[in-house]
C-alpha cells in the first residue's frame, strides 16, 4: 500500500495522503496539519508508538498488520452531531465490504467480531476541524493478543479466517468517511445512520454496568440510544440518557 497506489484508485485522495512508516500518533499529525490549514488530510501509519484510544488509553499497534489512520475533517455543522457512532457506520460497512467478518458494535466506539474488538474510533475536535482516529487490527496474528494478554481483543483476519487487503481496506474507509463528512448536515442521513448503529449495537437489551470517571459504578438495562447516540439505561426507577464523555459501559456477563 503506497500513496500513488490510493491515489490512482481515488483521485479525490490528491495532495491529501500522507503514508509514514511510523508516528506517535496519526491524531497528533492530522490535528497538526489542520492547524496549518490543510484541507482534509488523511494520514496512514505502518505502526503508532503512542496510539491512543478513548479517555487517554493506550491503543496497541503492531507494525504492518493494522491500518492506522486518521482523516481531518472540516469543523462540525453541529458540535453535539454523533460524530463517534456515524464513524463506527462507515468502519463497519468498509470492513464487511472486504474482508470475511460480520461486525457488532459494542456503545460507544468499539468495533467488534464475533464480540472480539477488533477496531477502535477516536474522534478528537480543534478550532480547525475534527480528527478522526481509526485504528483497526487487520491482520495481526493471534499470538500476539496472547502475549499482549488482550483476551477480549482480535483481528480480521483471525476472526474471518483470511488475510485481509490492507489497501482496499483502506480505499473503502476513506471513501465512506468521505461520504459521510458530506452529508453531515443532513439531518435524514444521520437519522439513517442512527438506525443503521442501532442495528448493529451488541450493547442494547443486555444488563450493564456504568462506570463513572471517579470509580463509582452503577447497573441498569440499556434499552436504546437517543438522537444523538446517548445510551439510554433504565435503572428501575428512571432512565437515565448516558453520555459518553464521561463514563464507560461493561456488559455484565462479558465483555460486550
Amino acid at each position: 500500500m503506497n500513496t500513488q497506489s490510493l491515489t490512482a484508485q481515488n483521485p479525490a485522495l490528491a495532495g491529501r495522503l500522507i503514508i509514514l512508516e511510523e508516528t506517535g500518533s496519526t491524531n497528533t499529525v492530522v490535528k497538526e496539519l489542520l492547524r496549518q490549514g490543510k484541507s482534509r488530510p488523511v494520514v496512514i501509519a505502518r505502526a503508532q508508538s503512542s496510539g491512543k484510544g478513548r479517555a487517554g488509553r493506550s491503543f496497541g499497534s503492531p507494525a504492518g498488520t493494522g491500518l492506522y489512520i486518521t482523516l481531518g475533517l472540516p469543523p462540525l455543522p453541529d458540535p453535539e452531531l454523533p460524530l463517534t457512532a456515524l464513524v463506527s457506520c462507515c468502519v463497519a460497512r468498509a470492513i464487511e465490504a472486504t474482508s470475511n467478518c460480520v461486525v457488532g458494535l459494542k456503545w460507544v466506539n468499539d468495533v467488534l467480531v464475533k464480540q472480539k474488538k477488533v477496531c477502535g474510533i477516536l474522534c478528537e475536535a480543534t478550532p480547525q476541524g475534527v480528527a478522526v482516529g481509526i485504528g483497526i487490527n487487520v491482520n495481526t496474528p493471534a499470538d500476539f493478543f496472547v502475549k499482549a494478554e488482550l483476551p477480549h481483543a482480535s483481528s480480521l483476519m483471525v476472526e474471518g479466517g483470511r488475510p485481509v487487503e490492507m489497501a482496499a481496506l483502506a480505499d473503502r474507509l476513506i471513501r465512506e468517511v468521505d461520504a459521510l463528512s458530506e452529508r453531515l448536515s443532513d439531518p435524514e442521513h444521520t437519522a439513517r445512520e442512527l438506525n443503521f448503529y442501532r442495528s448493529r449495537l451488541l450493547t442494547l437489551g443486555r444488563e450493564v454496568r456504568i462506570v463513572a470517571a471517579d470509580g463509582s459504578t452503577r447497573q441498569g438495562y440499556a434499552r436504546d440510544i437517543d438522537d444523538r447516540a446517548n445510551l439510554l439505561v433504565d435503572f428501575g426507577t428512571y432512565t437515565e440518557a448516558i453520555n459518553f464523555g464521561d463514563v464507560s459501559v461493561r456488559g455484565l456477563y462479558g465483555y460486550v
